[in-house]
């Protein structure tokens, strides 16, 4: 029964996990400034998961995940507005956050 729960609470750390990724991939390819919100509050989410152990992820995982971050933090640095600026060092501070837990 165990093994059931655990496989239970795994796959959706996995759909959630897909779900957070997708969005942060919409908003980074197809959104302007005004997503930054949302790009910045995936992005935790994702980190937040890895930390609580609910996701356990593969390297292509990892490697998917970090590309996406980088990607968002060289949109909002671009972009040289305070604001995306700030973005910039959030998405930053998440990043290195998920690199010392992977």
């Amino acid at each position: 029964m165990f093994g059931l729960v655990s496989n239970m609470r795994e796959e959706d750390g996995k759909r959630r996990f897909l779900q957070y990724t997708s969005v942060l991939e919409t908003t980074i390819t197809y959104d302007g400034p005004a997503t930054y919100p949302m790009m910045v509050e995936n992005a935790a989410k994702i980190r937040n998961m890895v930390r609580g152990n609910e996701v356990l992820l593969n390297q292509k995982e990892i490697n998917l995940v970090l590309g996406m971050i980088t990607k968002a933090k060289v949109k909002a640095f671009m972009d040289g507005t305070p604001d995306s600026y700030q973005t910039f060092k959030t998405l930053d501070t998440i990043s290195n956050d998920l690199v010392r837990l992977l």
